[in-house]
């Protein structure tokens, strides 16, 4: 870890993540990260996806000059592994400039080659709230004009429910262990029925295909949001931060075995990383549910789709993500569903 980022980590008074993504101005549309970017965990193999996400969203910001506009939308390719330890130049393309969407693309550099690309769509006042707030407020405006009215848009909307496990532990979750991880930026609760042997049995799902079963874990950032200079842009980033964790790893549970590193050591890396933010309402600082399955593994490559929730159920955002995995034999031959035989 360089000297620069012991010195932001030792901070108490900086929101970590909204200081750590910061990148300086080359021209209008070339960036460089303030502070390189760091692994997973010391020895990880590049640089960690949720990094190079989050400062890649910053660069396009850099070129939004409307307040209300945020992301929306994001689609990553992880090209080559990143080198922890050596800024990225980020070069963003103007794609559109729309009056309620702008579309950028970004690209992340080190050493002339290319190691990231990220396409992001940014929208205007991503907020449930507001727009039921402003929908309110219309109907009695244009409570004597028909016209207006007429094309008014409701502010309708309709979600899945989270994995049933979510309902069991959020009212537990202050008073459970939880984990450390990215050089201490973010915990994740692992669930207890997911280091037992008979996990499938536990969780109620051994009669259901691998590519069916559902699992699920709570995360928040480790920070206070109250620190941060821009408390929308701190979310956002924080939310993108979290998103590219953990459920990769989890892999294995989806052929029965449990969290015991036994189980876990096989060779995962993103490919690419697809996320939509459907409402901007939330603290990633806080305790949040991210639920996931495994709907497809071929080709040494797994799809994962996720969903995260806040505690009160809101579902605020969606995660697709391809994965290039190694399986073990000793793990495929012990599975419970799949096969690899003629």
């Amino acid at each position: 870890m360089t000297k620069m980022l012991l010195a932001l980590y030792d901070d108490p008074k900086v929101f970590k993540l909204e200081e750590k993504f910061l990148v300086n101005s080359i021209d209008s549309n070339t960036f460089v990260g303030k502070y390189p970017l760091e692994s997973f965990f010391p020895g990880a193999r590049g640089v960690y996806g949720g990094e190079l996400v989050s400062q890649g969203i910053i660069a396009a910001w850099e070129t939004i000059d409307d307040t209300d506009f945020s992301p929306h939308s994001f689609h990553a390719y992880f090209i080559r592994a990143g080198m922890p330890d050596v800024p990225v130049r980020w070069e963003v393309d103007f794609n559109n400039d729309g009056r309620n969407y702008k579309n950028r693309l970004v690209r992340g550099f080190q050493d002339s080659v290319l190691k990231f690309e990220l396409s992001i769509s940014f929208t205007r006042d991503n907020s449930i709230q507001l727009r039921k707030l402003d929908y309110s407020d219309k109907l009695v405006e244009y409570a004597n004009d028909s016209k207006k009215m007429k094309k008014l848009a409701v502010p309708f909307e309709f979600q899945l429910e989270a994995y049933p496990l979510f309902k069991k532990y959020r009212e537990k979750v202050h008073d459970m262990d939880y984990f450390e991880h990215a050089n201490g930026n973010l915990q994740h609760i692992v669930l207890p029925e997911y280091f037992e042997a008979g996990v499938l049995d536990a969780t109620k799902q051994k009669h259901k295909a691998p590519g069916d079963r559902e699992f699920g874990v709570f995360v928040r950032i480790n920070d206070d949001l109250n620190l941060a200079l821009d408390k929308h842009r701190a979310r956002i980033i924080g939310l993108a931060f979290l998103l590219d964790s953990f459920y990769l790893r989890s892999l294995a549970m989806a052929v029965g075995y449990h969290m015991e590193p036994e189980y876990l050591d096989y060779f995962k890396v993103s490919l690419d990383h697809a996320v939509w933010i459907h409402d901007s309402d939330f603290d990633p600082t806080e305790w949040m549910f991210m639920d996931f399955k495994f709907p497809r593994l071929l080709n040494n490559r797994v799809l994962c789709q996720c969903r995260l929730f806040t505690l009160n159920g809101n579902m605020v955002a969606s995660i697709v993500q391809e994965g290039l995995v190694f399986m073990p034999k000793r793990l495929a031959d012990g599975s419970i569903g799949g096969t690899y035989k003629l």
